[in-house]
């Protein structure tokens, strides 16, 4: 029987190997089994060496991190809608690593690197997962830019803290609308009434605009033919929407519903994230001031909640100015905006899936089910009314209830008896007997006890029944048992 990566043909052995690159090769030898044998266990050590590193391959291309990252953004970055993450890892990767070779970066010089960066938890494992791509499509067959281990394998991610989605209220949103200028007004009417992301209004085209039936086809994002999750959607127009899409259809040059001045699709770093802040302080919304100084060579800078002027604590001189600013409100935020107000205003979280197109209700879920609290709010008014307000006080300052209503919990004429029934008495457990009974009874003269008393009968627990005031069910007969332990349910015997 032949063994595997060994085969023998007309008298010569033939030994079959993947080399580094994952290619397939063999060679012949014209020398015995046992020698085929050790020649195919020599080449497979070989082979293991350099895949970690620990031997050159012939014939691989030596290449830096930075040649690696440009072979990457010109094959397979192009395709993305996005190159904002190419200009981090220009900014914060490519100085400290681009000039080393592949083979000489580890996972702690990765690491190290990611870690030193100025960036959110979710921008670091952006950068992290990036990185990993390259390394990855490097290793793939037909590439032949690098073979081993990948060294971001083994670069810890950062657990991102969830936070509550930045949107408009209701109030603001009319006012924004009222203060925005030019052709953004429709810009951002489009984003809050539909939940568009900011490629899809960017690409957004005169004949996916159907006013006629009330309905835009969604099936584009920027210039790409598909939109973010690949999938065309309808969203109907709502009423306060029309007549910003009909005055924006009617002036705009070109197949596009916005387009730029030359009539021209917008760039993804189009500034409509700082139009929408200078709508808010235009609208009054203010969140703070930037002061500043306007001397020659003073950095002077500071935030204030007010508008200050005068004299500049740095360089002395009155040339000090306030800025307005609004909070740190972007184009996605518009998007958030619209899945909270929905939610705010009853509309089932099913609905708002549906219209931000979330390929997955979970998603949803766990962004914006946070805001579906009317649920909620009504569970716990439920509860609320049934809870039972303290005890009042007699004359005198004293409560007003019975000793034996303190120590057993009466509920209306009796108190409440645990699932697993009465358990013997132990040394917490007060006793009490019918007499006792009696007396606080007598000494109230108003509500009645009611004792459970262990009786031989197949029915178990059973009332004792003896003096007057003092009700329940009794011992054949309609005799009372004699002194009983008793298990107090009260919160003090607790």
């Amino acid at each position: 029987m032949a063994e595997r990566g060994l085969t023998q043909r007309n008298g010569v052995w033939i030994v079959r190997w993947t080399d580094a690159r994952g290619k397939e090769r063999y060679r012949r030898t014209r020398g015995t089994k046992d020698d085929a044998r050790r020649l195919l266990r020599d080449i497979q050590t070989k082979v293991e060496r350099q895949k970690f590193q620990l031997e050159p391959i012939p014939g691989a291309a030596d290449i830096t991190l930075s040649e690696l990252m440009d072979w990457y953004w010109k094959r397979h970055g192009s395709r993305l809608r996005s190159q904002t993450l190419k200009f981090t890892l220009d900014k914060h990767v490519r100085p400290s690593l681009g000039s080393r070779k592949l083979r000489d970066v580890t996972t702690d010089a990765i690491d190290e690197v990611l870690n030193k960066a100025p960036v959110s938890a979710a921008t670091h494992n952006k950068m992290r997962s990036k990185l990993h791509r390259m390394f990855q499509l490097a290793s793939m067959p037909g590439a032949g830019l690098f073979v081993g281990v990948n060294p971001v394998v083994a670069v810890p991610r950062r657990k991102v803290v969830r936070q509550l989605p930045n949107f408009l209220r209701f109030e603001e949103v009319p006012a924004v609308l009222e203060a925005a200028e030019g052709h953004v007004k429709a810009v951002f009417a489009t984003a809050l009434y539909t939940g568009m992301r900011k490629g899809e209004v960017g690409g957004l085209r005169k004949a996916d605009v159907h006013l006629d039936s009330g309905e835009i086809w969604l099936q584009r994002c920027w210039d790409h033919e598909t939109t973010k999750d690949g999938k065309p959607s309808v969203i109907p127009i709502a009423p306060p929407l029309r007549p910003y899409l009909e005055d924006a259809v009617k002036e705009a040059r070109g197949p596009l519903v916005f387009p730029n001045a030359k009539g021209e699709m917008h760039s993804p770093t189009v500034g409509w994230d700082d139009a929408l802040r200078r709508a808010l302080v235009t609208a009054g919304l203010i969140d703070h001031y930037v002061v500043g100084c306007r001397a020659w060579r003073c950095t002077y800078r500071a935030e204030s909640p007010s508008p200050v002027g005068g004299t500049c604590p740095k360089c002395e001189k009155p040339t000090l100015y306030s800025s307005p600013r609004s909070r740190h409100v972007t184009f996605k935020d518009l998007r958030h905006t619209t899945a909270t107000l929905l939610l705010k205003a009853g509309v089932p979280l099913a609905t708002v899936q549906r219209v931000l197109r979330h390929s997955d209700p979970k998603l949803t879920a766990n962004i914006y089910g946070h805001l579906e609290v009317e649920d909620m709010r009504a569970g716990l008014e439920r509860m609320a009314g049934r809870i039972r307000a303290p005890a009042g006080r007699g004359e005198g300052g004293q409560k007003d209830e019975t000793p034996v209503a303190s120590a057993f919990a009466l509920n209306d004429g009796g108190f409440d008896v645990g699932a697993t029934g009465f358990e013997p008495a132990t040394t917490c457990t007060p006793k009490l007997n019918l007499a006792d009974a009696r007396s606080a009874t007598g000494r109230t003269g108003s509500q009645p006890c009611v004792i459970w008393a262990p009786v031989s009968s197949p029915f178990g627990l059973r009332r004792a029944s003896g003096a007057p005031g003092v009700t329940g069910w009794g011992a054949p007969g309609g005799r009372a048992p004699g002194p009983l332990n008793v298990r107090a349910r009260s919160m003090s015997s607790r």
